[in-house]
C-alpha cells in the first residue's frame, strides 16, 4: 500500500492524466459542434463524468493526503451525512438535470397547506338543485387544452409588444398543489387539476380576476412517478361542465358553476396506466366525452380511445388497442372526413367518431413510447408530427384510396356518423402517406404551432422555424428548454422550464424576442400556459399566477 502511495507513475494518473480526460471528455460533451445532439443526451453523458471525478477525488484523498487515516475516513462519511440529511426532495428537470430541494429552504406542501386554510373551500350548493345557467360563449376564452381546436391558437385583444416600456402586469399570485395540468378558462372561471396531498387529486376553480378559490372537488387518487407526479391533464370547459381526467384515469364531469358532481369513472379499470400517467385531456363534440387511456394489456377490447355519454357517463363505444401515448385526441377533417385524430405510443391513428372503428394508422415510433407533442393539421389533408428524443419530425398525407367522396357532397361528409356510413357501404379507406422525415424539429413536451404556413416549435429546448413543405430550418432562436408555447395572432407566448415567460413575434426572417420576464420559480416548468382575455394564466407545481399582457 505504501509503495502504490508514494509511486510517481500512480501518482502522475491520479493527479495528471486522469483530471485531464476528465477535462477533455467534459469539454467534449458540452461544446460538441452538432446541433442535433441534444441537451437531454449531453447531461446523461455527464453523469459516468462526474462519477469517475468523485472516484478520481477518493481516491487522492484516500491515498496521496498526509491526513491521518481516521480523518481521511470521518471527513467524507461526516460529509455524506450532513448532504444526504440536508436533502428534502430530488427532482430532475426535461433535460434530467437533478434539482435539489434542501431542508432549510421554503417547504412548498406547508405553503400551500397554510393557503387552504385562508380560503373558503366549500363546493356551493344550489338549495333547489337545479342545473345553473350556461354561461355564454365569448371567442377570447380559452376553454381547453391548446384551446378550442387544440392548435395553441388564441383570440381577444392586442398583446403589448414593447414589454420594456409596459412590462406585462402581475394580477394576482399563489400557491397551487402539485400536477402539470394548465389552466382552462370560460368567462371568470379558471379551472386545472392538482395535487393536493398524498391522497387527494383535486379539480378547482379558481375566480379568473382575483385568483381567490372558488370550489374545489376531491377524489383519493395519487399519481406517484420519481420525476414527475400528480395529474397531467388540463380539464375541458363545455356547456357550463368541467370534463377532468386525473393521472390515474379517473373521469369526472362536474358542474362549472358550483363544482358539483355528476357523474365520475375510471377509465383505466382492467387496464394499466401509462408510465408517466394519463395526460390526454377529454375531448368533448355531439353527445360525448372521448379520452384516450390506450391499451396496456392487450385486452382486444377497444381501450385505444373510449367514448362516454356526456350525461350520464356511461360508456358508448371503444376503440382500438394499441399502447396509448401522451399527446391529447383532437378532431381533425382530413379527406373530407370528420375523424378523431390520437397520436399514440407506437403510431399516429385516426378514429371513427361515431365509433365505427379504426379509418387509419401510421406507425410512428418513439424512445419509450414518448408521443407526446400535438400533430399540427396542415392543408391539402397533411399532417405534421413530431418527436423527441433524438427522434424525428415529418408530414403524413392522407389520401383516399378512391375519390368516391368528391362526387357525394349530398352527404355531408362533415358529419361523423354520415362519413363513417358512407366509407363502410363504399368500402372507401383513408391511406396515409409519408412524404418525409428528418431531425429538424424534435419536440419532447411542447406542442409546436402553424403562422403563415410555417411550423414554430421547440426543437429539444430551442426555438425553431421550418418549413413543411421540405422539412428545411428557416431559423433557429433562443432557448426555453424543455417548455411550452402557444400563439396569439404573429406573436408567440412562451412558458420556459426556468420559470420566465417570453414573448417572441412569429416572423419567416428571423426569431425576434420581445421580452422574457421572471414570473415562477423553480426550474420545472412544464405546464401548458393559458392566453384569456389578454391575460396570461401559468402555474407549475408550487405556484400559479395571472398577468395581464394587453397592448
Amino acid at each position: 500500500m505504501a509503495t502504490a502511495r508514494t509511486s510517481p507513475f500512480f501518482r502522475s494518473i491520479v493527479q495528471i492524466w486522469l483530471p485531464l480526460f476528465l477535462i477533455i471528455a467534459f469539454a467534449t460533451i458540452w461544446l460538441w459542434p452538432s446541433e442535433d445532439f441534444a441537451r437531454f443526451y449531453r447531461v446523461v453523458a455527464t453523469f459516468p463524468i462526474v462519477g469517475l471525478a468523485t472516484l478520481l477525488l477518493l481516491t487522492w484523498w484516500f491515498f496521496l493526503t498526509n491526513v491521518r487515516w481516521p480523518t481521511r475516513l470521518y471527513v467524507p462519511v461526516l460529509l455524506l451525512i450532513v448532504f444526504v440529511f440536508s436533502i428534502r426532495t430530488v427532482d430532475f428537470t426535461g433535460d434530467m438535470m437533478p434539482i435539489f430541494s434542501f431542508r432549510w429552504q421554503s417547504n412548498p406542501a406547508a405553503e400551500l397547506a397554510a393557503y387552504h386554510q385562508s380560503q373558503q373551500t366549500e363546493v356551493a350548493q344550489s338549495a333547489d338543485d337545479k342545473e345553473p345557467p350556461v354561461p355564454p360563449d365569448d371567442p377570447s376564452d380559452y376553454p381547453e387544452y391548446r384551446n378550442r381546436t387544440r392548435d395553441g391558437v388564441a383570440f381577444g385583444p392586442a398583446l403589448a409588444r414593447d414589454w420594456k416600456t409596459k412590462p406585462p402586469r402581475k394580477i394576482w399570485e399563489h400557491e397551487c398543489g402539485g400536477g402539470y395540468a394548465g389552466f382552462a378558462v370560460a368567462g371568470d372561471n379558471a379551472v386545472t387539476t392538482e395535487q393536493w396531498d398524498n391522497e387527494n387529486e383535486a379539480v378547482v376553480c379558481y375566480d379568473a380576476n382575483t385568483g381567490k378559490l372558488r370550489w374545489h372537488y376531491q377524489y383519493p387518487a395519487h399519481f406517484r412517478d420519481p420525476r414527475a407526479e400528480g395529474p397531467m391533464a388540463t380539464p375541458t370547459l363545455v356547456d357550463g361542465e368541467v370534463y377532468s381526467l386525473g393521472g390515474t384515469g379517473q373521469l369526472v364531469c362536474l358542474q362549472l358553476a358550483s363544482g358539483k358532481l355528476k357523474w365520475q369513472v375510471d377509465i383505466l379499470e382492467g387496464n394499466k396506466n401509462l408510465a408517466w400517467g394519463m395526460s390526454g385531456s377529454p375531448l368533448v363534440y355531439d353527445d360525448v366525452v372521448v379520452v384516450s387511456p390506450g391499451d396496456q394489456v392487450g385486452s382486444q377490447e377497444g381501450r385505444s380511445v373510449i367514448a362516454y355519454n356526456r350525461k350520464t357517463g356511461k360508456k358508448v363505444w371503444g376503440a382500438g388497442n394499441v399502447k396509448g401515448g401522451y399527446s391529447s385526441p383532437m378532431l381533425a377533417t382530413l379527406g373530407r372526413v370528420r375523424q378523431i385524430l390520437v397520436f399514440e405510443g407506437s403510431r399516429v391513428a385516426a378514429y371513427s367518431p361515431s365509433g365505427a372503428g379504426e379509418l387509419w394508422s401510421l406507425p410512428w415510433p418513439a424512445p419509450n413510447d414518448i408521443n407526446v407533442a400535438q400533430p399540427v393539421i396542415l392543408a391539402d389533408d397533411r399532417i405534421f408530427i413530431t418527436s423527441g428524443y433524438a427522434s424525428r419530425c415529418g408530414i403524413v398525407r392522407v389520401l383516399k384510396e378512391h375519390d368516391q367522396l368528391a362526387s357525394k357532397p349530398e352527404l355531408g361528409l362533415a358529419c361523423g356518423p354520415c362519413a363513417a356510413t358512407y366509407l363502410a357501404e363504399q368500402k372507401v379507406t383513408l391511406k396515409p402517406e409519408e412524404e418525409w422525415h428528418n431531425s429538424a424539429m424534435r419536440c419532447r413536451f411542447c406542442s409546436p404551432v402553424l403562422y403563415n404556413g410555417m411550423i414554430y416549435g421547440l426543437n429539444e429546448g430551442t426555438l425553431e422555424c421550418i418549413n413543411p413543405k421540405d422539412g428545411r430550418r428557416v431559423w433557429r432562436g433562443g432557448r426555453y428548454l424543455q417548455g411550452q408555447l402557444l400563439r396569439c395572432d404573429d406573436l408567440l407566448l412562451i412558458m420556459a422550464e426556468s420559470g420566465e415567460l417570453a414573448l417572441v413575434q412569429a416572423a419567416r426572417a428571423e426569431s425576434k424576442e420581445v421580452g422574457r420576464i421572471k414570473v415562477l420559480p423553480g426550474d420545472k416548468n412544464w405546464n401548458c400556459p393559458c392566453l384569456a382575455h389578454g391575460r396570461a394564466y401559468i402555474r407549475n407545481h408550487m405556484k400559479m399566477a395571472c398577468y395581464d399582457l394587453r397592448e
